[in-house]
């Protein structure tokens, strides 16, 4: 049956195609003027035909219309708007250039959208933003944060200031594929969270799919984050950058061989341990903290149907706490220093073979590694983990009337090395372990279609066909029947040769969105996904660290499998000046992944012993009110949202809250965001935004044992508890002053995050007092960790020229 759904699906897409009636073809390919770069996701619309569309990754958009005249505008968030009149008789192909819109007075505020592209266009839960907007928002400690900024949109949350990552409706932080230029993202933070590793200067535009995911995308289950990577301009170099008090950056961009050869590099450091040293506090002087990213992109155009694009980028991260129980990591070190780095590379290839049909292929190269260590003479010791993803992608872009067709193989190869401990010194009393490395192979097909069936269908369908396979050299355990997994159970291994596949899965994963256009100001869009997901983060932490660890799919592991469902309705006011929507959705999550009560996961050279899998479950509903034009604009949004699981195993040792239904440490039922930006005038605008969320679960000690004069906390049922809500007021003021020079533009941005001084908690811990001879005194006493407990004022200055 599976085989005949994939078939259908082709013959549906085909027979489709032969039944067109024949009209004429307007087509015309949109570039930048700056760079001559073509624009994907340009907005072009046919005035008197009443309907829209989007270009592809060649700029190239189509449409089969009827003999008449047509008004064609065509839009790009932060560039000028273009109309042409089109007297179509014959098929045309028209060729245009947009360049910056200098003035944002009127400038759309969350997506690179046309006036009315959350009505006409076939996307369910995708927002795409674009850096101006981004560098609009408030910043934290004067950096502009693109992860910070999703924030603020429906649906995505995170567990608390200061935490790596972000969740989408219901999903872990593992459960996001993030991309920069195709190349993974495996930790998205600076310092522990503080910033994100996406230098601004750098991105271009990133779309972020929540549901309605496109075929071409596989390997997590609830989100896609595609961030895009600016090219240079190819008439002149250029050099802008900002200076702040905890980080600066700089871009460079010049053409080398005109309109042929063009580079772009950022660099962005942080240097802040000097600030530290001026705090009266020993434990914080000796405390570190500093990161680096550098980013570069060249591209290179050949021809005009061939362009050539690599892109690199190298970030490292230092930070070290003078004391905490969390840099010990389940080695006796009284210091730890943290370690972590990213390096990817990608090399892609475009080709256009004709107005119809566009290819591309990129090649990527990506290690994330982390490191933990320490100095100290009894106890020093390095604990080293990394992993390695090599991959290549082939995708065909076919346009055909009222057709758009994705299709495409996808083949990637992981190495996993989980953790290599050792000691620095032979005085420190630490033993050497290594975990054994995991290795696996994933490879996937895909197709997928847009069909504009009239003007009130659309359809956009497509299936993808995965197979993964965990690979030798490796041993594996097997244990006792009806019995838990753990060491004691183990009853034999079995040793797998290198490149010897050891356990495979596969499976079918069908996509939809269908649209209902109501009007030129209303529709209805309805979508399903399935997704499959072979490799998870594996913590036992309420925010997972930079050194946790991650783990293919085995024999004993399941990969996770999500399905969902959402609908929404969309509906613009006064000239689309106004945009609403309101989108309800559930999620179905098989084979999830846990930890037992006080799991080892580190050093675990079983990791099957520690992790449990169960099922879970997520619903919610999203809304949002937009005010796109004039000075004031901004947008209200509003999330209910609900994330259980439920593990419950054959055993006592199996089951998670006594096999009951838990919430996930990541539920916030109710999410608040309110941004404002009002521009005072073309040198001064004022930006504003407030947060409200729901205060996330936690395990509190249900009761506590008395052992040897010291009393020990009794964990019983986990999530049952939540730690108090969430709220936050930022404000920025952003001053561009006049210049004499208009080769050289500054700007002056003054920020204050956290303006009423709201100590949030990231979570609570309780400490028992054991200093009365009489046990009814020695009380437990509550207490609240904030990570940004006080007002955190800014200074930024940006340049450019």
């Amino acid at each position: 049956m599976k085989h005949v759904f994939f078939l259908f699906i082709i013959w549906i897409s085909m027979g489709a195609l032969l039944a067109q009636n024949k009209t004429f073809v307007l087509a015309g390919k949109i570039r930048d003027a700056a760079d001559n770069s073509a624009m994907e996701g340009a907005n072009v619309y046919i005035k008197e035909a009443k309907i829209g569309t989007s270009t592809n990754k060649s700029g190239n958009f189509f449409f089969s219309l009827p003999a008449g005249s047509y008004t064609v505008t065509i839009s790009f968030l932060g560039f000028n708007t273009d109309t042409l009149l089109i007297n179509l008789d014959k098929d045309e192909m028209i060729s245009v250039k947009l360049a910056e819109n200098m003035n944002t007075l009127n400038e759309v505020v969350v997506s690179d959208e046309a006036e009315n592209r959350n009505i006409s266009k076939l996307e369910v839960g995708v927002t795409q933003l674009n850096i101006k907007t981004i560098k609009k928002l408030p910043p934290l400690l004067g950096e502009v944060d693109i992860v910070r900024s999703l924030l603020l949109l429906p649906g995505v949350s995170s567990v608390g200031e200061g935490a790596t990552g972000f969740n989408v409706r219901g999903g872990s932080i593992d459960q996001n594929l993030v991309l920069q230029d195709d190349a993974p993202i495996y930790n998205t933070a600076h310092l522990m969270g503080l910033f994100s590793i996406f230098n601004p200067d750098m991105v271009k535009n990133m779309t972020l799919y929540r549901a309605g995911i496109p075929s071409q995308y596989g390997g997590r289950i609830s989100s896609v984050l595609d961030i895009k990577i600016k090219e240079a301009s190819v008439s002149k170099p250029s050099l802008q950058g900002g200076i702040g008090l905890v980080a600066s950056r700089l871009l460079f961009e010049t053409p080398i061989i005109k309109d042929k050869l063009t580079i772009a590099t950022g660099v962005r450091g942080s240097f802040s341990d000097f600030l530290f040293k001026v705090i009266p506090n020993a434990n914080i002087q000796q405390t570190k903290a500093n990161f680096y990213d550098f980013t570069t992109k060249i591209a290179f155009k050949p021809t005009k149907k061939d362009q050539l694009y690599l892109t690199f980028y190298n970030s490292s991260d230092v930070f070290k706490l003078a004391s905490d129980s969390l840099s010990k990591v389940e080695v006796n070190a009284s210091s730890s220093v943290f370690n972590w780095k990213t390096t990817n590379a990608t090399l892609r290839w475009n080709h256009t073979f004709s107005d119809k049909l566009f290819f591309t292929t990129s090649a990527v190269w990506s290690n994330y590694s982390s490191k933990i260590s320490a100095n100290d003479e009894a106890t020093g010791f390095n604990l080293n983990s990394n992993i390695l993803y090599q991959g290549i992608k082939t995708l065909f872009n076919y346009t055909l009337k009222s057709h758009k067709i994705d299709f495409g193989v996808q083949a990637i190869k992981y190495q996993i090395n989980p953790a290599d401990l050792q000691p620095t010194s032979p005085l420190s009393n630490v033993n050497p372990i290594k975990v054994p490395s995991e290795n696996a192979l994933e490879i996937a097909g895909f197709i997928g279609d847009e069909w504009e069936i009239n003007k009130t269908f659309s359809l956009m369908y497509g299936v993808r066909y995965s197979w993964f396979a965990n690979r030798g050299a490796s041993k594996v355990f097997s244990y006792a029947p009806n019995q838990p997994k753990e060491f004691e159970n183990i009853t034999d291994s079995v040793i797998y040769g290198s490149g010897e596949t050891i356990k495979s899965y596969a499976g079918f994963e069908p996509r939809a969105v269908l649209k209902v256009s109501l009007s030129e100001e209303s529709s209805i869009k309805l979508s399903y996904n399935r997704m499959r997901q072979y490799v998870q983060l594996v913590s036992n932490t309420t925010a997972a660290l930079p050194t946790d660890r991650w783990k293919t799919s085995d024999t004993h592991v399941r990969p996770q499998v999500g399905d969902q469902i959402a609908l929404g309705y969309f509906r613009n006011f006064k000239n689309n000046a106004f945009e609403t929507y309101l989108e309800l959705y559930y999620k179905k999550i098989s084979d999830i992944t846990d930890y037992k009560d006080g799991a080892n996961l580190l050093l675990n050279t079983a990791p099957e012993t520690a992790i449990l899998q169960g099922s879970g479950e997520a619903y919610g509903l999203e809304m949002m009110i937009r005010k796109n034009v004039g000075k004031l604009n901004g947008w209200l949004s509003y999330t209910y949202s609900q994330t259980n699981f439920l593990v419950n195993g054959n055993s006592i040792s199996e089951k998670i809250n006594n096999g009951q239904a838990y919430p996930a440490n990541f539920n916030k039922p109710h999410n608040i965001s309110l941004v404002l930006n009002y521009e005072f005038s073309k040198q001064v605008s004022l930006s504003a935004n407030f947060t409200y969320s729901t205060g996330r679960p936690i395990t509190y000690p249900a009761d506590k044992y008395y052992v040897d004069g010291i009393y020990i906390p009794n964990y019983i049922n986990r999530n049952q508890d939540k730690i108090p809500d969430y709220h936050r007021l930022d404000l920025s003021l952003t001053i561009e002053p006049k210049q004499k020079n208009k080769r050289f533009q500054g700007t002056w941005v003054i920020a204050i995050y956290n303006l009423y001084a709201r100590k949030n908690a990231y979570s609570i811990f309780f400490r028992t007092k054991n200093d009365s001879v009489i046990q009814y005194y020695n009380r437990a006493d509550a207490f609240r960790l904030s990570i940004f407990g006080s007002i955190i004022p800014s200074v930024t200055y940006n340049f450019k020229f």
